[in-house]
């Protein structure tokens, strides 16, 4: 098992495959890497040497690509300013009810039951 950027990467998979599981690189990162590195994305990720998984660190790192924690903070700050402009989606946000038009009659029980109620 191999471990880029925090993330175990399973030796029987294909390249392509287990690069698309770190979080923000998606198929076209994926490809891009495997371009990069000149190497066959359906080979297998037990024929990476530690030279190919540093160059895949410092090639994701040196196209400052988001990954992780910084696409988790900027949904955040999205959500957050909608809630701050008083948005229809930010309300919906804020009171914890479905935002993309799903209906709330049958469905967003569970949701629901979780929102504090005024006494």
């Amino acid at each position: 098992m191999i471990y880029i950027l925090r993330k175990s990467l399973r030796n029987y998979k294909s390249i392509n495959r287990e690069l698309q599981k770190i979080h923000g690189l998606g198929h076209s990162g994926a490809a891009a890497v495997t371009i990069h590195l000149q190497t066959n994305p359906k080979a297998k990720i037990k024929i990476l040497s530690e030279t190919k998984t540093t160059k895949i660190q410092t090639f994701i790192k040196d196209k400052n690509i988001p990954l992780n924690l910084a696409i988790r903070e900027k949904i955040k700050h999205s959500v957050l300013t909608m809630v701050k402009q008083r948005a229809y989606r930010g309300l919906r946000h804020l009171r914890k009810r479905p935002v993309r038009g799903q209906r709330t009659h049958n469905n967003a029980i569970t949701a629901a039951k979780f929102i504090p109620r005024h006494k």
